[in-house]
């Protein structure tokens, strides 16, 4: 049995299907280590059945394209597949005519594998801001996308969007601002400070009794979104050298647990695909 039944409003569990490298933390030796990006898919699909819960998947494109078997077996289990972008690029680094090609391509390979177009998009690395005014236009007008889970509404040294909305919002605000919805991952508004509770680097930091509170705290006001990626669960068997201490401990600290906290998680919450939490 999932759930307490004391959320008023919905959680949503998502992945960032990606490789461990991915980000801004690994500028060198992008590519060295094993490759976990299945073992940790897979590891999680056999948690979720377990568990009787269905989550969204957010894959890169270059992911899909080199196993596809791997978006199907996602597919097969229920799951809402959503797209992660074609690469791991910082939406800042790009331009909106390089985006909008490559996510038509995603576009097309994640829809040939499903055989259902993606609803939702998560920009790799959280990266939309100020630098990217026509993102949600272009998701929502070019893309038919019908909604973002793309901005962090607070400053991090890597990333953040501070000022923005905590819940699901229209960034109506925006040129061309329609009807997509952008529903941030989840940050915990206390009375003297904003905290993380979304996931990531701060689901492994964070023990999971602080976690399930903030949680109950968030979704007393609003839905709340987590994700993770296939490093937060299934740890390197031998760390690639050339990175630093503090860059390492954001990568890979805690991740032999992290699937533990996630199965807490699944029976405390009830969790749902990101679409059903937004009634798309």
């Amino acid at each position: 049995m999932n759930g307490t039944g004391d959320d008023l409003h919905g959680i949503a569990l998502s992945m960032d299907v990606e490789p461990w490298w991915a980000g801004d933390l690994v500028r060198e030796g992008r590519g060295g280590g094993q490759d976990i990006v299945a073992p940790a898919v897979d590891a999680l699909l056999g948690l979720l059945e377990g568990k009787g819960v269905r989550a969204t998947f957010f894959v890169l494109g270059t992911v899909a394209e080199e196993d596809p078997g791997l978006v199907e077996r996602i597919a097969a289990g229920g799951h809402e597949i959503g797209s992660h972008a074609y690469e791991h690029i910082n939406l800042t680094e790009t331009t909106r005519s390089a985006f909008l090609a490559s996510e038509k391509r995603t576009v097309d390979i994640l829809t040939s594998i499903c055989g259902e177009r993606p609803l939702g998009f998560r920009a790799p690395s959280c990266s939309v801001g100020p630098g990217t005014p026509w993102f949600h236009e272009t998701l929502e007008k070019d893309l038919g996308y019908r909604y973002s889970s793309s901005v962090f509404p607070m400053r991090t040294p890597l990333y953040g969007y501070p000022g923005t909305p905590l819940g699901p919002y229209i960034p109506a605000g925006e040129p061309g601002g329609g009807h997509l919805l952008e529903f941030p991952p989840t940050v915990y508004r206390g009375p003297l400070l904003r905290m993380p509770v979304c996931g990531g680097v701060y689901l492994r930091f964070q023990p999971l009794w602080l976690v399930v509170r903030l949680l109950r705290k968030v979704l007393q006001e609003r839905p709340a979104v987590l994700y993770i990626h296939p490093r937060d669960i299934y740890p390197l068997r031998e760390k690639p050298p050339g990175i630093g201490l503090l860059s390492r401990l954001a990568l890979f600290h805690g991740a032999g647990k992290t699937l533990e906290k996630i199965a807490g998680l699944l029976d405390t919450f009830d969790f749902k695909p990101v679409r059903e939490v937004l009634s798309l």
